[in-house]
This record gives C-alpha cells, sequence and structure tokens, in this order.
C-alpha cells in the first residue's frame, strides 16, 4: 500500500459571492471539510442585524477582521480571537457597525426557536456545502 501526502488547497476568498445567511448578514463559504466536519466561513454582518440564540454541537473558533459586534454582552473588535466551546449556549449576537469575520466550526451550531414550540435549525459542514456549492479552487498542490 502507497501513502501519499495530502494537497494544499489555495483558494481567493476575494471572488467569492455573498450568500444570504440570514437579515444583514452574509456568509462566504471558505472551506467544508465532509471527513471531520469542519468548515471555514467568512461572515458579515451589517450595523444592526443580529444572530439568533444558538447552542454549538462542536467547538468552533473565529477572529474579527473589521467591525465590532457585542457577544454574551461584552464587545468584540478587529483583532479579537474567539474560542467557543461544545455545549456553548449563547443569546443573539448583535452587529454594532458592519463586522467581518472568519469563522472556522468544528461541529454543528443549532439555531434555538424563538418562540416557544418553535424548531430548531442546524448548520453544519453540509448546510455550510449546500449555502457556498464548491468554493472556487485556485490550486491544489
Amino acid at each position: 500500500m502507497k501513502l501519499e501526502a495530502p494537497n494544499d488547497t489555495i483558494v481567493d476568498v476575494g471572488k467569492f459571492q455573498h450568500l444570504s445567511y440570514g437579515e444583514g448578514v452574509t456568509a462566504k463559504v471558505v472551506s467544508v471539510t465532509p471527513a471531520s466536519g469542519r468548515y471555514v466561513v467568512m461572515l458579515n454582518g451589517e450595523k444592526g442585524a443580529v444572530l439568533a440564540a444558538h447552542r454549538h454541537l462542536g467547538a468552533v473558533e473565529f477572529y474579527i477582521l473589521k467591525g465590532q459586534v457585542t457577544f454574551r454582552g461584552g464587545t468584540l473588535t478587529k483583532g479579537i480571537y474567539g474560542y467557543e466551546p461544545n455545549s456553548a449556549i449563547h443569546s443573539q449576537t448583535t452587529f454594532d457597525e458592519g463586522t467581518e469575520r472568519l469563522f472556522f466550526g468544528h461541529g454543528p451550531i443549532e439555531f434555538l426557536p424563538e418562540k416557544e414550540g418553535g424548531q430548531s435549525q442546524i448548520f453544519d459542514w453540509e448546510a455550510a456545502y449546500q449555502l457556498g456549492a464548491q468554493p472556487p479552487v485556485l490550486s491544489r498542490q
């Protein structure tokens, strides 16, 4: 049996389309890895946009590239890195100004229903793949 080294993947995120992820929020799907359930998304929020309350069914990491968000009662600005563990539950996240953040998902996120008895929604690698189809790849080496 011959083992082969994995390939690098290089993409130009600047050429990706902004895809609707909710009112005032767009996303660019950077990468999806079905084998591990990992996905990378560039999330953009307009001033005043809100992400609904949610529960992490897998850990996530993020880095704020520009802007400002209110998150768990605190204000996060450009240059902030965050880690959110599996099982973390968050109330809404508010974009205080136009914000761009790079988001690394290591498992699903369950967006909680707004009303009692409502249905939750799951965002995972499959949803990221469907949202962004297949990102354009510049090269695989």
